[in-house]
């Protein structure tokens, strides 16, 4: 079971070219791909926070021994704590978001110059068949937003 799991993700690894999918995305956009594994760690460190503030909500709602005002004032402090760090875990996901777009921007603008760059550079005669056509087509459509589909889907599993 273990190496047919294995044998597949080394498909799916060598269809992929992950690695060099990876390394060409941090060689254009190195910034900014860590400030987008920042802000992963840190959304899923208040994701993580958020759960562990209700959880520590629930506790003191039923098992605190205190009555009255002293447990209003304790559930209010917990309740308090526990929208802070939710709303806290919604900004910093907005963030990521918007980190993971520019990222995703700046690696597709990046190819395009390259594809073009490459494209202008060639001899009349490659413009003349259609295999050459076929391939730009292929290059122009997938090439700039597949590395960074290859990239968020990392950044997924990761979080």
């Amino acid at each position: 079971m273990i190496n047919g799991i294995t044998d597949k993700l080394r498909r799916v690894s060598a269809n992929l070219n992950v690695n060099r999918t990876v390394k060409l995305v941090w060689s254009m956009a190195r910034g900014w791909t860590i400030i987008a594994i920042l802000m992963i760690i840190l959304e899923t460190a208040f994701m993580l926070g958020s759960l562990y503030s209700l959880k520590t909500l629930i506790d003191v709602f039923t098992k605190t021994q205190l009555t009255g005002q002293a447990k209003e004032m304790l559930i209010i402090k917990y309740t308090t704590i526990a929208a802070v760090v939710g709303v806290l875990y919604y900004v910093i996901r907005a963030i990521s978001a918007y980190v993971a777009e520019i990222q995703a921007g700046r690696v597709s603008e990046l190819i395009d110059d390259k594809i073009h760059e490459i494209a202008a550079n060639l001899e009349v005669s490659f413009y003349e068949s259609p295999e050459y056509f076929d391939i730009l087509k292929r290059a122009k459509d997938a090439g700039s937003y597949r590395p960074n589909l290859v990239i968020i889907s990392l950044f997924d599993i990761l979080k």
